[in-house]
């Protein structure tokens, strides 16, 4: 599996709330969120991941944030959709992983507001993330969790 790990700026901070892979043989973003993040948060690491050379914006992609969320509003999403459709013009399939009601209804409402431009799903397993992409997202995710255990072990 072909896979690029991310080239975040370490003094920004930003690596200990993010960690994330890029695999161009599969069109895919894969991304996991460490620690509980923000509005700010997620726009700075939006603006790294689309600076990456092998980014482009119709790639799928799966935010993991089922061991820990984004701390959004109601309004924080809404900045964040209008992020996507404006600067980044985000396009592909996203998927968020979550486990919680709160990260779900967030997920919805980003949806809502992206969606004549992107197709994002919220669902709480692997297998339905699988399914909506048409091939095992596992191996992808697993290998991402390696590298993240490693990181939350130094925090």
């Amino acid at each position: 599996m072909e896979n690029r790990r991310s080239c975040i700026n370490p003094d920004d901070g930003i690596e200990k709330l993010f960690r994330y892979r890029i695999h161009p043989e599969r069109n895919l973003v894969v991304v996991k969120l460490l620690q509980t993040v923000t509005v700010r948060d997620i726009a700075r690491w939006e603006s790294v991941m689309i600076q990456e050379p092998l980014f482009s914006p119709d790639m799928d992609g799966i935010v993991d944030q089922r061991q820990a969320s984004a701390d959004l509003t109601r309004d924080d999403v809404t900045e964040l959709a209008e992020l996507t459709k404006t600067t980044h013009k985000v396009k592909g399939r996203w998927i968020h992983l979550v486990n919680d009601p709160m990260p779900t209804a967030m997920a919805i409402q980003y949806k809502r507001e992206v969606d004549e431009q992107q197709e994002v799903e919220a669902f709480s397993t692997i297998e339905s993330a699988s399914k909506f992409l048409g091939y095992n997202v596992e191996p992808y995710l697993a290998a991402l969790e390696e590298e993240s255990l490693a990181i939350l072990s130094e925090i």
